[in-house]
């Protein structure tokens, strides 16, 4: 072959080249582009046209940057600049540009020097809209942002773990809960934050996920950084990857601690209640076998002459029933049964005249002392039940502090509000008198605090304490409609509070106890009683003391005998508590039948309830609680006949 023919074979073999490759540049997808040094475009392709919106002898000779979005134009002249001086090579940025029709693009784009013998001569670029995949990658971020700030602020802990149990994730919120910062929680094991009894538990459900491969709820004790426990409730999700491989778990944490410690409380406060109920009512049966055995006594001691061998046995009998009805006093105390006898007193006073007895109730090495507030602490309460309180606490105080120590008793107002009542249940919103005891004793654990107000529990030594001192403070209290509380560190003491409702009525004294007095035969007492035993003794007492008596087993009885009955019945003796007919409904029908009739309830269980249905009348002076003394009832039917 000739050097002639070859040279054209070469020469159209170029051209052919060329041509495909204008093809290839004129079909492409992505824009296709040179520019002078300066940014004068030289040439553009179809795709150019296209996306841009300008015909092609638009672009030539026109300024690349004229396209640029003004805040984009320094990032395209500094690449292009930083390429030249580098000697060549390719680079890749992305920047903002106009079409014709004012549309923003994001076009990503790789250009190059070219050189023409080792001098810069141009720059050729190939760019790609990317403006959906902007879009996309910005939604994408705004979503995680989203998801972040949903995961941060929400009030749920949540942590994500791998197969082994390391914390991989974990928010700010849970961080909080247990006191660690999240870099903190990062990387470190969940059984290390996890109460030792109950790991087995994590490690069970852990097990069923995995079999399972679903969610499930159970309750976690964590441990928080300053060794305090949170209890929690988890929500957990097994975890999987595209293949369906196990990776680990999700979890969505709350903080119970406070609803926890709530519940508990309630659940306390509930079986107060059902105990106080039982100890009312057993209390109430008892009276009625203690006001028989009293007054037998009582009336076998007042026959027997003064040298009778018999007399020491059965004072013995009578002291045993004194006993016994100071234990019943008790219970009927810390169930609120009892009879108060409430007036307006200054709390401040109270605790300045029994100064000098309690004291005499510590030892030496115990120093007493007291910080009364100045401003008005009246409250409506029972005197003798108010001292009671007092006294049981500093008693209480003194075997705490075998080794001595210091009991301090302050008042001051307070003003429960409603986060206070929502933290303490049993206490109610409003202005008190809080008195406060802090002794500096051996203190007591939170599971002693909790059974403190419990009758017949006691931390003592056989022996040495019946139980229910605690156990009545806590009732006259309640039925003082107040509110107590206690709190303690072992070794550090203890401190009760006490908060009565002030009131601003003046300072009343209690009503005066009436004289011993007789009756004579033409007065005519009926009498309504259930327990044969106690209706026998007060109808025998009555009759001795100089009484017409009449006897009625019940209420139904009562209204029959009062309406057979064709003399002047002056009084009506009835208890509270009958089958059928009770006391109050008794002594509405009699009242009906012989307006004229007075009436003396009496009773073994009285609570408040009894006065708000109208059994009694607050300090009326009706009422003779169980058991009585054969004197008692003679005073007391004597009051009620002369008013």
């Amino acid at each position: 072959m000739t050097d002639e023919r070859l040279f054209k074979q070469i020469l159209e073999a170029l051209r052919q080249s060329e041509a495909r490759y204008r093809h290839l540049t004129e079909h492409a997808t992505d824009i296709i582009y040179t520019h002078t040094l300066d940014g004068r475009l030289i040439t553009t392709n179809q795709a150019a046209e296209r996306v841009l919106g300008y015909v092609r002898e638009e672009f030539i000779g026109r300024n690349i940057l004229d396209l640029i979005v003004p805040e984009h134009r320094a990032l395209a002249r500094r690449m292009t600049e930083e390429k030249v001086l580098a000697g060549g090579g390719a680079t890749t940025y992305t920047v903002d540009v106009l079409t014709k029709s004012g549309q923003r693009l994001s076009l990503e784009v790789n250009t190059q020097i070219i050189f023409d013998e080792g001098a810069p001569l141009a720059v050729q670029g190939i760019a790609r809209d990317v403006t959906e995949r902007q879009r996309e990658a910005q939604a994408l971020r705004a979503s995680e942002e989203r998801f972040r700030k949903i995961l941060e602020t929400t009030g749920e802990g949540i942590v994500l773990r791998d197969t082994e149990g390391y914390i991989t994730f974990v928010n700010e919120r849970f961080g909080q809960m247990l006191g660690y910062t999240v870099d903190e929680l990062l990387g470190r094991h969940v059984r290390e934050i996890i109460t030792p009894d109950h790991i087995p538990l994590q490690r069970a459900s852990e097990e069923r996920r995995k079999r399972t491969r679903m969610a499930e709820s159970l309750d976690m004790r964590f441990v928080r950084k300053d060794g305090s426990i949170m209890e929690a409730i988890l929500s957990v999700s097994p975890t999987f990857d595209e293949r369906g491989d196990y990776t680990g778990a999700l979890a969505m944490i709350s903080d119970v601690t406070e609803r926890k410690r709530l519940e508990q409380q309630l659940r306390q406060s509930q079986k107060m209640e059902a105990v106080g109920r039982l100890a009312g009512g057993v209390a109430h049966d008892f009276n009625n076998l203690l006001t028989a055995i009293r007054g037998h006594t009582d009336l076998l001691l007042g026959d027997l002459p003064a040298d009778s061998r018999l007399r020491s046995d059965i004072e013995e009998i009578r002291g045993a029933a004194d006993r016994a009805a100071s234990l019943t006093q008790q219970l009927l105390a810390f169930s609120r049964r009892q009879l108060l006898q409430p007036v307006v007193l200054e709390v401040d006073s109270i605790i300045a005249a029994m100064q000098p007895l309690l004291a005499r109730l510590l030892p030496r090495n115990v120093v007493l002392s007291t910080r009364l507030n100045a401003a008005e602490t009246r409250v409506r309460a029972d005197r003798s039940q108010i001292e009671q309180v007092l006294v049981n606490l500093v008693v209480n105080a003194r075997d705490a502090m075998p080794d001595g120590g210091e009991l301090r008793i302050i008042t001051e107002p307070f003003v429960i509000d409603a986060s206070f009542a929502h933290a303490n249940p049993g206490s109610r919103p409003g202005t008190y008198a809080r008195i406060s005891l802090r002794d500096t004793g051996v203190g007591m654990d939170a599971q002693t605090l909790q059974h403190i107000f419990e009758p017949f529990f006691t931390t003592k030594d056989v022996g040495k304490g019946s139980g229910l001192g605690l156990a009545t403070v806590y009732g006259i209290v309640k039925q003082s409609e107040g509110f107590i509380r206690a709190s303690s560190t072992v070794g550090a003491g203890t401190e009760f509070e006490i908060f009565l409702p002030r009131v601003t009525e003046p300072v009343r004294g209690s009503r005066g106890a009436p004289l011993d007095a007789n009756g004579t035969s033409d007065e005519t007492i009926l009498v309504a009683e259930d327990e044969p035993a106690v209706r026998a003794l007060t109808c025998r007492i009555l009759r001795k003391r100089g009484y017409h008596v009449l006897e009625a087993k019940d209420g139904t009885e009562a209204v029959e005998v009062a309406s057979n009955y064709q003399g002047t019945i002056n009084l009506l003796v009835t208890d509270v508590i009958m089958p059928n007919v009770g006391g109050r409904e008794l002594s509405e029908r009699l009242a009906r039948l012989r307006p004229q009739v007075k009436v003396l309830f009496m009773s073994g269980y009285t609570d408040d309830q009894l006065l708000q249905r109208g059994v009694l009348q607050s300090g009326s002076g009706n009422f003779l609680e169980k058991p009585f003394t054969p004197d008692a009832l003679a005073r007391k039917v004597r009051e009620v006949l002369d008013s």
